[in-house]
């Protein structure tokens, strides 16, 4: 809420053709569906994403860490008011295609592990902010955490992929997550 209303008050004082740059690092979704619920809320729409290699990994307070290494630089702009919602099945497929793209030139890029996947979560909340108001199949506003776990998901499908050199194998969920933990912290 204290993040909503300062989305909110520097939305009110920000010129109409004013920039907004958000740093955030965190590696969980939950944290990334309140900082987008609250960019959104406040009236802003996400231009553009970039990650930024902040921490070294010889940092003492990264040291055997499952420590996101990324800051993500987010650049915001009020969004026009709309009052037709966008229905989040019709998205779907943008959000998939989005981050399977961005994974691909994010890890050509040199962008690892999490902070891979983190990478995606920016140009996820662009489609969404940018659409807003989205509304799921029950006629209730999307959680952005909804479109982020997607777009995990299918990076999540993309390294199993190439990790598997191109097979799509189906393994019971315990070695699914020892192969995708084992990829993501080494």
């Amino acid at each position: 809420n204290k993040m909503a209303a300062c989305f909110k008050e520097m939305n009110r004082v920000l010129t109409d053709d004013g920039v907004l740059t958000v740093m955030f690092t965190h590696k969980k979704v939950e944290a990334w569906d309140t900082l987008g619920t609250a960019l959104i809320k406040a009236g802003f729409r996400i231009d553009a994403s970039w990650p930024v290699m902040t921490e070294s990994d010889k940092s003492l307070h990264q040291a055997k860490k499952n420590s996101a290494a990324s800051t993500i630089l987010l650049t915001c702009r009020k969004r026009a008011k709309s009052t037709e919602p966008v229905w989040w099945d019709d998205l779907k497929g943008k959000v998939k295609e989005t981050a399977r793209l961005k994974a691909e030139q994010f890890e050509k890029e040199g962008i690892t592990g999490v902070d891979l996947y983190i990478s995606t979560f920016g140009p996820v909340l662009a489609i969404i902010s940018e659409s807003w108001p989205v509304q799921t199949n029950e006629g209730e506003p999307l959680k952005p955490g909804d479109a982020l776990d997607l777009a995990r998901q299918e990076v999540i499908n993309r390294r199993k992929q190439g990790l598997l050199l191109g097979r799509s194998v189906e393994f019971d969920p315990m070695t699914d997550w020892y192969l995708m933990a084992w990829d993501a912290f080494k």
